[in-house]
């Protein structure tokens, strides 16, 4: 933070109430800066969902992400419109809506792959993707590998 002292110019400026006052004005002040007190940075602003919404949110993903999750039902539960609910989740997360709940869904799949037999096309279905390849064209997008390289 840098500290200034601001004063009107001498010359611009004929409000002054005696020749004292205007001679403390047009001394060089440098020296106090110094000595201001300097007022505590208010906290920086943080946009975004309330941190309990945003943790209910993603849990709702969490638990729901074998079915079909709209940006409506998302702003609905939080009480707010969509374009704000969109904004305030980005801030909160980083991320926008869509892309935290595919990269959630690959999560998942990807934890399916490794511990358990099932067909990819069953892992596809239980994390929410419509079929096998919406799950490989994501994946691979998000991960470089296909499932089956995975598996």
């Amino acid at each position: 933070m840098v500290a200034v002292l601001i004063t009107p110019p001498l010359s611009n400026w004929k409000g002054w109430r005696s020749a004292a006052e205007a001679a403390t004005h047009s001394r060089p002040r440098i020296s106090l800066l110094g000595t201001l007190p300097i007022p505590a940075s208010p906290a920086p602003h943080r946009g975004g969902l309330p941190s309990a919404l945003t943790r209910r949110t993603c849990e709702y993903i969490d638990s729901h992400l074998e079915e079909r999750i709209t940006l409506d039902d998302l702003a609905a539960m939080a009480g707010l419109s969509v374009d704000h609910f969109a904004h305030a989740f980005r801030e909160s997360t980083g991320l926008p809506a869509h892309t935290y709940l595919v990269r959630r869904r690959i999560e998942s799949a990807q934890q399916m792959l490794h511990d358990t037999e099932m067909p990819l096309s069953q892992i596809a279905l239980a994390v929410g993707f419509s079929d096998y390849s919406h799950l490989a064209r994501h994946f691979r997008r998000l991960t470089g590998m296909s499932p089956s390289t995975v598996r």
